[in-house]
């Protein structure tokens, strides 16, 4: 009879531990389902998005000058189109201001710049975990670069040769999304920008095979961290 109440205790408290299991996995996949709420009717929409951070840049040097770049605000604007649900084309634009250092021959004079990017990019949502999505992101287009001079201009200074410059642009990023609401998100992201100029193109016979080389160079590698928002429509 002992036994047989241990055997009977025995499975009361297994079926009590299973289904207290059950209720538990069944919270957590409402839960899941809950995060993923948005997900399921994001394809094919149009979406929004603003950003603003902090803009850097490495110098830029020659043999005989040397041009520094103070860190600034910068600000993208754009839109995108997510043809699956976590995969989404956008085209955006960046502008920054930040004041330049231009040193040639120990003597320098201060600019005031202006930087544009205008690109074309690809973003894929890697993961999600209760509505934080990380993703990467790659990007290509063109940049523009102006500099103007400020006050205490020293005329025993050779002029920059990038005074106004035009150059294909490379980027590439990764960060974070959280949707608040079906409509509307926050983001975190950093990226990696890089204007490049390409200086040649050639074609050469290797064994009889034929092969086409072209070269390009970067003259500064510029990034930025940034806080945004996007909003679906």
């Amino acid at each position: 009879m002992r036994h047989l109440f241990s055997t009977l205790a025995l499975i009361v408290l297994s079926t009590l531990a299973f289904a207290q299991n059950t209720d538990s996995n069944s919270t957590i996949n409402q839960k899941y389902s809950d995060s993923n709420r948005y997900r399921n009717t994001d394809k094919g929409k149009v979406y929004a998005f603003f950003d603003g951070g902090c803009y850097f840049s490495s110098k830029m040097s020659d043999i005989y000058s040397v041009m520094k770049f103070n860190p600034s605000f910068d600000y993208t604007v754009g839109f995108g189109f997510k043809y699956t649900p976590n995969k989404e084309i956008e085209l955006s634009y960046t502008g920054a201001n930040p004041t330049a250092i231009y040193s040639w021959d120990d003597k320098s004079n201060i600019y005031s710049c202006h930087v544009h990017y205008f690109l074309l990019g690809y973003s894929e949502q890697i993961a999600e975990f209760y509505s934080i999505r990380p993703f990467y992101s790659v990007g290509v287009g063109a940049s523009y670069l102006t500099l103007k001079q400020q006050s205490g201009y020293n005329p025993l200074v050779e002029e920059p040769n990038t005074s106004k410059t035009w150059s294909f642009a490379a980027a590439i990023g990764a960060g974070l999304k959280y949707d608040i609401t079906a409509s509307f998100g926050i983001k975190l992201q950093g990226r990696l920008l890089v204007p490049m100029s390409f200086t040649g193109l050639g074609i050469s016979i290797v064994n009889l095979r034929p092969y086409v080389t072209f070269g390009s160079y970067s003259f500064s590698f510029n990034g930025d961290v940034s806080l945004g928002a996007y909003y679906n429509f």
